[in-house]
């Protein structure tokens, strides 16, 4: 489970290479131990991995597979279970599938808990905003980049918290992981 966090932190820190072989590491450990959650953390923090890197299908097909097992085994509200969230939407609105893309968001930000999950759910937020732009709902986007701006500010009034990914990822806007 350490190498899996160690994994998980090093996405969110920016560190995608190194996260990427964490990661893939974790989730050999977690299947031959035979760790369902630690081997669902790893798939969907890869699956966002891909996400970024612009292999967009291939994020989607881990998460939806993983996505399968989470929802048989009834850990859809287990944090392990949140980037699975972030790669649903994230393809899911480069693919112009707006409203699936909202589903998966809205599923991600219920199954998370303010002031916990935070990386994921400020990319979910991201993600709700673009998604929200797409529509071309000014009204619901400036409210989606107020909710998101909240949950930023509760970040920045903890020390210690950067997320140089999300950062990164959030002001250039949603064509980013098109």
């Amino acid at each position: 489970m350490g190498l899996n966090n160690l994994g998980v932190g090093q996405l969110w820190a920016g560190n995608l290479a190194d996260a990427r072989t964490s990661l893939r590491a974790a989730r050999a450990n977690a299947r031959e131990l035979g760790m369902g959650l630690a081997h669902v953390s790893a798939e969907a923090s890869l699956s966002v991995l891909q996400t970024i890197d612009g292999q967009l299908a291939s994020a989607h097909d881990r998460a939806r597979i993983t996505q399968q097992v989470v929802d048989r085994r009834g850990w859809a509200a287990e944090p392990q279970a949140l980037g699975l969230y972030v790669a649903l939407g994230m393809t899911l609105l480069a693919w112009d599938r707006l409203d699936d893309a909202s589903d998966a968001v809205s599923a991600g930000l219920a199954a998370s808990r303010t002031g916990t999950d935070t990386s994921c759910r400020l990319a979910l937020g991201i993600t709700a905003v673009g998604i929200t732009v797409a529509q071309a709902d000014a009204v619901e986007a400036t409210s989606a980049a107020y909710r998101l701006g909240a949950e930023l500010q509760q970040v920045a009034d903890r020390p210690g918290h950067a997320f140089p990914v999300v950062r990164g990822r959030a002001g250039a806007g949603s064509n980013d992981f098109r």
